[in-house]
């Protein structure tokens, strides 16, 4: 037996078939995209943003890497926000916006398939930021010593700044394998932390070396190694997170900062690299609440 399909009944299996496909694959949006390939800052080079914070129309869009290529679905006039983003303590996996700096506005015109690019620059939110201690190796004398027992400090270094007229170096010899240096001032904690707390460090190595605090603790100076950092040939910037680490130990009112390539774990120096006289460059330290 044979079964014919008349034409009324092919053209409703056709709408039928066109409405299936449209209800399984319903039409998409078209989105516009946003381009961002690097956030400056006003008050120095910006090594350490590694991330923007998108926000449309007071929407978080998401947390991007730069340099980025952004999908927004919004058309029409848009108020576009992008906040600079760190990697806290230099981590990978503990990112988030800097609260110290301004969030960068923007009103722009998003057309379907059009590409705007906006590069913001931005700076510190004097409503809600205050540093409370810095050296920039640029003013008086340098405010890191050491003592007898070790051979080299700090020296103010001309050739290798990453802004001003000054950065910090210590150069090592063949016959010295410590360098130990403590700020001069003791640095007081605030009482209520509010935005957050963090020091803020621009640094570049061919040796490791390693950064610490001096907490005076109820009169007890406690040793709190933060952060180690391996050798690298170009400037980069620590953002480090220090409410964190005061959370434990509240009645500890006053610290002071050590930069040293002491090895806490085994009591020694750090491996150094094979360089013949090993430098550490550091510039802009700041603490910033």
């Amino acid at each position: 037996m044979q079964f014919r399909i008349g034409t009324n009944t092919s053209i409703i299996l056709m709408m039928l078939f066109t409405y299936s496909c449209d209800f399984i694959n319903p039409s998409e949006s078209i989105p516009s995209y946003i381009q961002i390939d690097n956030i400056s800052l006003e008050h120095e080079q910006s090594l350490g943003i590694s991330d923007a914070w998108v926000y449309v129309n007071t929407e978080l869009i998401g947390v991007f890497e730069l340099p980025a290529t952004i999908p927004v679905l919004t058309e029409g006039m848009a108020d576009i926000m992008i906040s600079a983003g760190i990697k806290v303590n230099g981590m990978s996996t503990s990112r988030t916006f800097y609260p110290f700096y301004e969030s960068y506005r923007i009103s722009k015109e998003l057309k379907s398939t059009e590409v705007i690019t906006i590069n913001p620059t931005v700076g510190y939110d004097d409503a809600l930021t205050q540093i409370s201690w810095k050296e920039n190796f640029d003013e008086g004398s340098i405010k890191f010593e050491h003592d007898a027992t070790v051979k080299y400090g700090f020296i103010k270094d001309s050739k290798a700044p990453i802004e001003g007229a000054y950065c910090g170096l210590i150069e090592m010899d063949s016959s010295t394998n410590l360098f130990y240096e403590v700020s001069v001032d003791e640095i007081s904690r605030p009482e209520n932390i509010t935005q957050g707390y963090f020091l803020e460090m621009n640094f570049k190595s061919d040796m490791y070396f390693a950064l610490a605090l001096l907490i005076n603790n109820k009169g007890e100076n406690i040793t709190i190694p933060l952060v180690s950092f391996n050798p690298t040939t170009e400037w980069k910037k620590i953002y480090l997170d220090l409410y964190g680490t005061f959370s434990a130990y509240p009645t500890g009112t006053k610290f002071k900062i050590s930069l040293n390539n002491y090895n806490y774990a085994t009591n020694s120096a750090l491996e150094q690299s094979l360089v013949l006289n090993p430098k550490v460059w550091v510039d802009n330290l700041k603490i910033v609440q």
